[in-house]
């Protein structure tokens, strides 16, 4: 979006940086390209919401249809942007801070659910070249309920990494490779869980469902006060996130700063406070208060509700009394799964006691403000991120492995906990000498991401490295059965199931009510 030069630096690695050389000026040809596009869920499922960022204001717009030759609907977006002075420390307000351009915001509203719909972002007042996007299309809310099946992709600690090999300062190399496997998958899509099972239980050949969702378990860019960081990680990502919307949760290293958030001494933020990660992806918040991180949405046949382990979540607060609230008032009926995300574990692998951020120290205090509230509304399934490794735990209470019963009211005994923080930040290796017992799998040596498929009566998880795309771990959970008929086929389901069970895979678990 502006101006630039090359210039060449010598000793700074460890040394006394000096500079040896710079090139002219070079004018940008383009400062108002469209970039940055990518789309989020809305307040309501009817609505997806759509970002972009340009150099200048403009008359910004989007247009859009359920045919790339008939974007019938026309709407004017919104325009934000964030200053240096809202940074709250360095190097966000000094060497890290890159004009962030203007971040238009659109609404596409009253969506039919379940359908393909085109789109492309613009601006009226731009260069003929710089007018129009060429069209994106993104399937709209699945809507809600038992009968459906859906499938996401869920990724957390990722960052991002550079097309040339280059490993610059702040960055992630692995990241890229991350990425490339989750646009595989987006691409390909998820075979059905009819699949394994020979076909839907129609007995017709199995059809390929479409990934819907990226759940991003925080510390997305690790931007950490170096804010084209963050545009290099729209870019790293567009192809998929031009193409399904991402529902995130905040991080560490998207808000903690001294004095400032839950944990009063960090300062992993790199003094951004939140503000880039909020401008930047506007999530369904109950209330548009500026701090305020928590938020939830039905999807298919799941209830996902978004905490912030970096606000205060302890009893009494104003998110623990939203969280409580939220879970009370799920019907199972309606969304028998019952999904709780954050980027901090409640269980984790990790022999990190230190006060007050180590890791072990952060479980154990969620674990004391919420592990109550997950038993008493038997929230199935707990997604983390933070620890850079993969871990999945049993159906865990209070330290012990419970048969995992899921009940409707409560007969639930257990928890299911996983962390994927292997998305691309450098790996941890720190867990105890002795797994714990509540330990069901862990992999602290690679990178992914990670699927997760649901219909009415089965949730199925597959875990992935990014080198070979191999499956490194699976979790089936089951209810009780119903007697709607589910996409894919209930037959299909439970032949899955069963090939999971009898397929020799050390790593297949299967947990059934």
């Amino acid at each position: 979006r502006v101006d630039m030069r090359f210039v060449l630096v010598r000793g700074g690695d460890g040394g006394t940086p000096k500079l040896v050389g710079e090139g002219p000026v070079l004018p940008n040809a383009n400062p108002n390209e469209l970039t940055g596009i990518h789309l989020m869920p809305g307040h309501r499922p009817v609505d997806m919401l759509v970002q972009w960022t340009t150099r200048d204001v403009g008359e910004p717009f989007v247009r859009f249809g359920t045919a790339p030759d008939d974007l019938r609907f026309a709407i004017p977006a919104t325009t934000e942007t964030y200053s240096r002075r809202e940074m709250c420390g360095i190097p966000a307000s000094g060497a890290g801070w890159v004009d962030p351009g203007a971040l238009h915001t659109a609404v596409m509203a009253g969506l039919t659910p379940d359908t393909r719909y085109y789109y492309v972002v613009g601006d009226a007042q731009g260069a003929p070249h710089e007018r129009t996007s060429a069209p994106r299309s993104f399937l709209s809310h699945p809507g809600v309920g038992p009968h459906l099946s859906v499938s996401v992709l869920g990724v957390a600690d990722q960052g991002v990494g550079e097309p040339d090999g280059a490993l610059a300062a702040m960055e992630y190399q692995p990241a890229l490779a991350v990425a490339a496997r989750m646009l595989a998958d987006a691409r390909a899509g998820h075979a059905g869980f009819g699949a394994e099972g020979g076909g839907d239980a129609d007995g017709r050949a199995p059809r390929r469902q479409p990934y819907r969702m990226v759940l991003h378990n925080g510390d997305i860019s690790y931007a950490r006060g170096y804010g084209a960081l963050w545009d290099t990680f729209l870019f790293q990502q567009r192809a998929v996130l031009e193409a399904m919307p991402a529902a995130t949760s905040i991080a560490n290293h998207e808000r903690d700063w001294p004095g400032q958030a839950f944990y009063r001494t960090s300062d992993d933020s790199g003094g951004e406070c939140g503000v880039p990660y909020y401008k930047r992806f506007p999530m369904p918040r109950p209330n548009l208060a500026p701090d305020q991180a928590f938020y939830s949405f039905d999807f298919g046949p799941a209830h996902f509700a978004v905490m912030s382990s970096e606000h205060d979540y302890t009893a009494g607060s104003p998110q623990h009394l939203w969280l409580a609230g939220d879970l009370a008032a799920v019907d199972r009926e309606r969304t028998p799964w019952l999904i709780l995300m954050g980027h901090r574990p409640l269980y984790i692998d990790a022999n990190d006691f230190y006060w007050p951020t180590g890791k072990q120290t952060t479980a154990i205090q969620l674990q004391t403000a919420l592990e109550y509230l997950l038993r008493e509304h038997a929230v199935d399934l707990v997604l983390a991120g933070h620890h850079h490794s993969y871990q999945r735990t049993c159906a865990v209470h209070k330290g012990r492995c419970m048969k995992h019963s899921h009940g409707h009211h409560r007969s639930h005994h257990g928890t299911v906990h996983v962390c994927f923080g292997h998305g691309g930040a450098d790996l941890t290796p720190n867990g105890f000498d002795e797994t714990p017992t509540w330990i069901d799998y862990e992999n602290m040596e690679v990178h992914g991401h990670i699927r997760l498929h649901m219909n009415g009566t089965h949730l199925h998880m597959q875990a992935l490295e990014s080198a070979g795309g191999t499956v490194f771990d699976e979790l089936w959970l089951t209810q009780p059965q119903k007697k709607h008929k589910h996409r894919g086929g209930a037959e299909g389901l439970q032949a899955a199931e069963q090939a999971a069970r009898t397929s020799g895979r050390a790593d297949a678990r299967v947990a059934a009510a």
